[in-house]
């Protein structure tokens, strides 16, 4: 090893500004022709130094290559790129599915006002059919009454037709009441299959509206799901987010940290070299050596 152990190669290399790591990266069997042009040979023995071994430089994050950090730094700000496009893309669903949600609510509330008023138009043709079906029958006790009159009255003219013409009128007089109720009756009974009419299809309406009831419901419940699902999916995506910054954050500690202990390194290196070749200068000043700087 000819250029290791040789003062004159090493001071030259040195004094021009370099680091010894540059210097042990040399050929080891050739000398730096410049180093030896301008000095004069000396009898006199010339001291042999030993250059200072350079301590080695460990990457920081136990061994880990900057270029990995940075690879690693890379991928997780492209995943979450990835994050929040997906994210955007549920919040925007979920705002979509909030919309259709509100308007099913409205149509829910919508049909309920109709089928509380189906409902309520129902009870009221119910009450009015009642009353129809009250004065009815009250109507048909009348009108039994009459006959039972008109019997008794067709009983007493045939057993005394010798007597005198009144109660023939009293029978004409029952029988045209007989014939006011009948048509009461049949005008009770008119409006009363009227009232049944009205309220079958009262009823029905009111059975299509519960049956468009369920069915909102029950499009809302899916909906509900939907958007349930969606604020998990959405709260596992952000979960996820905060957890590849908090890894990009301390990937990018790492680098800093990385960068920051090399740099010390090196001036730590420099400021242990900078005696040494202060002294080797000294010497060669001493000794009259040219082709070297006087002093710094």
């Amino acid at each position: 090893m000819v250029l290791e152990n040789c003062a004159i190669c090493f001071n030259y290399w040195t004094s021009h500004g370099n680091y010894t790591a540059g210097y042990n990266l040399l050929i080891r069997d050739q000398h730096i022709p410049e180093a030896h042009a301008s000095v004069v040979p000396r009898p006199q023995p010339q001291p042999q130094l030993q250059p200072q071994p350079q301590p080695q430089l460990q990457p920081y994050n136990q061994g880990i290559p900057i270029a990995t950090l940075q690879t690693q730094y890379n991928n997780a700000h492209v995943r979450i790129r990835l994050l929040e496009s997906q994210l955007n893309d549920a919040n925007s669903r979920n705002g979509s599915l909030q919309a259709q949600l509100n308007s099913i609510n409205s149509q829910i509330s919508n049909l309920q006002s109709q089928l509380a008023a189906s409902n309520g138009r129902a009870n009221d043709l119910q009450n009015q059919l009642d009353a129809a079906n009250s004065r009815n029958s009250s109507l048909q006790a009348q009108l039994n009454s009459a006959n039972s009159t008109i019997s008794n009255l067709q009983s007493q003219l045939a057993a005394a037709n010798a007597r005198p013409n009144g109660l023939q009128n009293q029978l004409d007089a029952a029988n045209l009441k007989n014939s006011s109720l009948q048509t009461q009756l049949n005008n009770a009974n008119a409006q009363n299959s009227s009232l049944q009419s009205q309220l079958a299809a009262a009823n029905a309406r009111a059975n299509d509206l519960q049956k468009q009831l369920d069915d909102c419901k029950k499009e809302k419940k899916d909906l509900e799901d939907e958007v349930a699902k969606l604020k998990s999916d959405n709260a596992t995506l952000v979960s996820e987010n905060k957890r590849l910054n908090d890894e990009l954050k301390k990937k990018d500690a790492d680098t800093q940290k990385y960068y920051a202990d090399k740099i010390d390194a090196e001036n730590r290196i420099q400021t242990k070299l900078e005696p040494y070749i202060q002294a080797l200068k000294d010497f060669m000043n001493m000794n009259n050596i040219t082709g070297y700087p006087a002093g710094p």
